[in-house]
């Protein structure tokens, strides 16, 4: 069984859709809630990445949560006005919990 206390942190997961061409042909990105719950955010590593002479940082977060079958890559969660990005998703055998491994750009 999950213990509740680790479930600190609200949480909202958010999926996204695309919006139909426009004039130029561009299409736009919007993200909506899907559901806000109760879990875990807890940061692994953060690593600074040089691209093109460009340094982006980067960090790994690992999220739970009760077990959320909806939850995949295609997702986001949105921690306050932080946003991690699902890069794997997991549950447990009995289906009490949810682990995500996301990346998230700082």
């Amino acid at each position: 069984m999950a213990r509740a206390g680790r479930y600190r942190h609200r949480l909202t997961l958010q999926t996204s859709s695309l919006s139909a061409p426009s004039g130029t042909g561009e299409r736009t990105r919007t993200w909506a809630d899907l559901a806000t719950v109760w879990g875990e955010w807890e940061e692994l590593r953060g690593a600074e990445l040089e691209r093109a002479q460009q340094i982006a940082a980067e960090a790994t977060i690992q999220v739970r949560m009760r077990y959320m079958p909806t939850l995949t890559p295609l997702m986001r969660v949105k921690y306050g006005t932080r946003y991690a990005y699902p890069k794997h998703v997991t549950d447990d055998v009995r289906h009490v919990e949810t682990t995500a491994i996301c990346t998230e750009q700082l």
